[in-house]
């Protein structure tokens, strides 16, 4: 770009050409202004704009808004306006009488006025013509254009450029280049006008202006939140003459300009100016000079700009041949995403990416669940930052807790930058507790694409997550535990009871702080508590035990007629239906079971997949932003292609849509446009939940091409689809396996794998693996807790010292046995018929124990790992020593999922005796050198060694020393990598 065109061609060819990076605004639709503002907003991460006029609407007073009253945004209706001008510093906040802690509009500095004798420019009153503006995504760049058809005779013809500068993000710069068709002196006024409201209140206190010099606006103001702000702006001429004006001023409105002279012989006449917004903290003093705003040219400042965007795009450049509307829309997502991120951890990024005032500037479950994924598999640092925002505010999150009547920490449904709740409204600030666990998700989803340092960083915060839920529940006299009025994603059904989403991430939290607890700073004591607390929380199922409940009595609520009371679809649900009404019926605001199987894979299998697919997607209004988004994700990763296409065109074009950006972008749909292409079209396993990059990809068919980046654990990738062909292209410094349906490949640094990907033959299995041997109780199923509930019955009425610790001993081992150990270990003796009883006294309870087991039993991972092995043509068998194992896998539905169980009926001699393992191999028909067992008990390991069988042990090395493989536990293993493991010869 030449630093000063020399004629109106040069400054028309400023106008940037590569319309697949270019947002567009045609005219000017009054209906549609404020709609522009939000979607072309700027921003440099601690400066955020939104893409007003320079002008001044004289029909838009920005200090003479209705106050806003608390209320549901999903239906709440705002002022029709053509602007609504906005400056927002990240982190500056004040208190509104009404709505609490909120993000503070700051008085609007970007003003140049038009003016020529008596007329001013206003888009809205001057007749005008090819009035355009556009924002170049790549580097953040506003451009406008327009000729003004004067009432004096004169066409005027004015050029605009805008950006928020990356290498001093606290500064704007603006030109405006303007010829006429005949020689004429005008007027370009600058001006600032403090006369600004947010959300109808007035935040700025003590507010003086000032004019330092000819040229420059000054503005320092304290706002109620006591932060102190200066604004300064700087106005030079560039071309042709211009003579500096005097200074106007009124109330909180100063105003300096320039008389130009306009010759259409001569160059086009420029006006440049330069403004920084600045927050001061502590000691730190107002300034006393302003040539630090002028040091560097335009032309350099504006190319090291660009440089920083190139490097930022270069994590996220994506390209989609064949569909440009869906290639703008995920690029404009990447925009928006990358522009509000502001870096450090002090804020994280509030619902509507600093364009607009409908969220307050808040953070919520957004943050951790729809934008972190962009950033971590993209730029970790900045997912890494957004992690520490939760991490800073765990002391306001115990607090908080303490407030409510529980221990540890609670993280608040609408968090300003201070970590405190700031919601007004019931039942989201008491009921949508699921936002703590939405927190430890993400540390999780950090440290498992990270490293070990993670997990030891955010290990006190999963502990006193934790600590919360373990006081949130209620104990049931049966044993169970209960999640009493809650509200999950649907936000339809307040009070629930056991609503299976916040159920299985409260699961999730409290085995990730049994799991860390010395880390964590919890003892053994409290990390047992918290394992009994998750096996004790359900995820209900229908009768049939197919369906996932949304909550335990959601099938309670009446079915709702969509067509009799949804008449206008342009609207909302909410607008024509009271809440009241809907918190009694059937109807989802959003993804809730959906949402949960997305975050879980591992978790449930296709089946029961599809089961809430039919269920919940007919009698969701989706209302929430963040609904089709995950419909479309999750219809991706079911292969169900016209439903996946329909829900994706809906998300992609949600920001794009007329009017949908008025009050701000939708961020996290932003982000999960990104969540649709990589874990629903290209069919990657998250890093949460694998450790070899897995994917299955099923783009749409419209699509030629896609070159999709990815960032998996340091390594960058490009993954380019092209006529159901994928090629991985290795840009990383390491050795990476990746696999694709089944089919493995391990690529060096440089190389590029080219993958035809075909469904795997499912009567094939691959290599030496053709059977997997699982023990039931602690692998596939949690009933451990069972077990000792009834063996300390027993103790008990035998006056026998039980623990955990000694149930731990008994894993594997017979009725009979367990029994004996217990009676040696307490100095007792029975005689055979007291033996008997005893032993049918324990099944007895055990079994009463039993009628609460669901699939919701089942161990992370168990539903996807069995899944991918049948997938392969594997065979499965249970080999367990309890009778009981028959309706264990009956009730958890996990029956139909295996080949075959060997139980206590069938052997005699329980583990370390290997005959169990040996029939199961028998009846199978293969060879015990190809069949994997997989145990958690140490007797059943060597009853695996003893049957010439390779042994996976789940546990801890202190409890399997001499394992031949050893995991955790199977949330994270797939079938590939059991396939992969060495055979041990025997």
């Amino acid at each position: 770009m030449m630093d000063l065109p020399k004629s109106w061609p040069e400054v028309l060819g400023l106008w940037p050409q590569a319309e697949s990076w270019l947002l567009h605004q045609e005219g000017f639709d009054p209906k549609q202004g404020c709609h522009f503002e939000g979607l072309l907003s700027q921003g440099s991460g601690p400066l955020q704009l939104r893409a007003s006029l320079e002008e001044a609407l004289p029909e838009c007073p920005q200090d003479q808004q209705p106050l806003r009253q608390p209320g549901n945004v999903t239906s709440e209706v705002f002022p029709d306006t053509p602007s609504k001008w906005g400056c927002y510093l990240p982190g500056v906040y004040g208190n509104h009488p009404l709505l609490g802690q909120e993000l503070i509009n700051l008085p609007f500095f970007l003003g140049l006025q038009l003016q020529l004798g008596t007329e001013v420019f206003s888009v809205t009153d001057s007749q005008w013509t090819e009035h355009r503006r556009c924002l170049d995504l790549r580097d953040g760049m506003l451009y406008r254009r327009f000729t003004w058809k004067t009432k004096s005779g004169p066409t005027i013809q004015a050029f605009w450029l805008r950006f928020v500068d990356l290498t001093k993000p606290q500064l704007c710069l603006q030109r405006v280049y303007l010829t006429s068709n005949r020689r004429v002196r005008m007027k370009v006024h600058a001006f600032l006008d403090a006369r600004v409201q947010t959300n109808g209140f007035d935040h700025l206190n003590l507010v003086e202006l000032a004019a330092p010099a000819p040229a420059e606006i000054r503005c320092r103001l304290n706002t109620n939140g006591d932060d102190r702000i200066e604004i300064l702006s700087s106005m030079q001429g560039l071309q042709g003459k211009a003579k500096v004006l005097p200074l106007k001023s009124q109330d909180r409105r100063l105003q300096v300009g320039f008389h130009l002279t306009l010759d259409p012989a001569q160059e086009p006449a420029a006006i440049e100016k330069r403004s920084e917004v600045r927050r001061l903290f502590g000691s730190q003093r107002w300034r006393k000079e302003t040539k630090s705003l002028w040091r560097r040219p335009w032309g350099q400042v504006l190319t090291e700009h660009r440089r920083r965007w190139r490097r930022r795009w270069q994590s996220c450049y994506l390209e989609i041949e064949g569909d440009p509307k869906s290639q703008l829309a995920v690029r404009t997502a990447g925009y928006h995403l990358l522009r509000s991120f502001v870096p450090g951890g002090e804020v994280a990024i509030d619902a509507k990416g600093y364009a607009g005032e409908a969220y307050y500037g808040r953070y919520f479950w957004d943050t951790e669940i729809f934008l972190l994924p962009f950033f971590l598999y993209t730029d970790p640092q900045k997912a890494r930052d957004l992690c520490r925002f939760r991490l800073n505010r765990l002391a306001a999150a115990k607090r908080h807790a303490a407030e409510s009547g529980f221990y540890g920490a609670r993280y608040p449904w609408e968090s300003d930058a201070e970590g405190r709740e700031q919601c007004q409204a019931w039942p989201y600030n008491e009921q949508e507790v699921h936002v703590t666990s939405a927190v430890v998700y993400a540390w999780a989803h950090l440290a498992a694409a990270s490293d070990v340092e993670e997990w030891t960083e955010s290990a006190h915060g999963m502990v006193e997550c934790a600590r919360f839920w373990c006081s949130r529940l209620v104990w049931l006299p049966d044993g169970r535990a209960q999640l009493k009025n809650v509200l999950g994603p649907d936000e339809y059904s307040p009070n629930a009871v056991d609503n299976s989403y916040t159920n299985h991430l409260a699961k999730f939290v409290l085995r990730l702080g049994a799991r860390f607890c010395l880390w964590g700073g919890a003892t053994t004591e409290e990390a047992r508590q918290f394992e009994n607390a998750a096996r004790a929380l359900p995820v209900w199922r229908d009768r049939q035990g197919r369906r996932v409940l949304q909550a335990s009595d959601f099938d309670q609520y009446e079915p709702l007629d969509f067509t009799a009371v949804w008449k206008d679809r342009e609207k909302t649900l909410a607008e024509q239906f009271p809440l009241e009404e809907l918190y009694r019926h059937q109807v989802l605001k959003q993804a809730d079971v959906l949402m949960l199987m997305a975050l879980f894979p591992r978790d449930f299998n296709r089946k029961e997949m599809l089961a809430a697919w039919n269920a919940y997607e007919p009698i969701t209004s989706h209302d929430s932003s963040l609904s089709a988004g995950v419909h479309a994700w999750v219809a991706a990763r079911l292969n169900l292609q016209q439903p996946a296409w329909q829900y994706w065109q809906r998300a992609a074009g949600l920001d794009l849509h007329p009017g949908t950006a008025s009050e701000g972008i939708h961020i996290a749909n932003a982000a999960s446009l990104w969540a649709i292409l990589w874990f629903g079209f290209a069919g990657l396993q998250s890093s949460l939940f694998s450790d070899t990059l897995r994917l299955d990809p099923k783009f749409p068919s419209i699509w030629h091409r896609v070159n999709l980046p990815l960032l998996w654990r340091g390594q960058k990738l490009q993954l380019l689809w092209q006529s159901d062909r994928l090629s991985v292209q290795h840009h990383g410094e390491t050795a990476l396996a990746i696999e694709v349906q089944g089919q493995t490949w391990r690529l060096q640094p440089g190389e590029t794998a080219v993958i035809e990907p075909e469904r795997p033959n499912r009567a094939s299995p691959k290599a030496w693996l053709k059977a997997v041997l699982f023990d039931l109780d602690g692998v596939l199923v949690a009933t451990d807790h069972y077990h000792f509930q009834a063996w300390q019955a027993i103790a008990e009425e035998l006056e026998i010292p039980f623990d955990w610790e000694w149930n731990h001993r008994l894993r594997g081992v017979s009725r009979r046995q367990s029994l004996e150990q217990l009676l040696q270990a307490g100095g007792k003796s029975l005689s055979e018929s007291q033996m008997q009883l005893f032993m049918e006294k324990k099944n007895r309870l055990y079994r009463q124990f039993l009628n609460r087991l669901m699939p919701g039993d089942r161990l992370s991972g168990v539903a996807a790992l069995l899944q991918e092995l049948r997938d392969r043509g594997v065979k499965l068998a249970v080999v367990s020593a309890s009778r009981n194992a028959a309706e264990i896998l009956q009730r958890t539905g996990l029956a139909a999922e295996v080949d075959l169980l060997v139980d206590g009926s069938l052997v005699q001699r329980s583990k370390p005796d290997p005959e169990g393992f040996l029939l199961a191999a028998k009846r199978l028909r293969t060879s015990p050198a190809h069949c994997l067992v997989v145990e958690d008990a140490p007797a059943g390991i060597l009853a695996a060694e003893r049957a010439g069988m390779t042994a996976l042990a789940i546990g801890d090395r202190q409890l399997h020393p001499n394992a031949d493989h050893l995991v955790s536990d199977l949330s994270r293993i797939h079938a590939g990598d059991l396939e992969d493991l060495n055979p041990v010869p025997k």
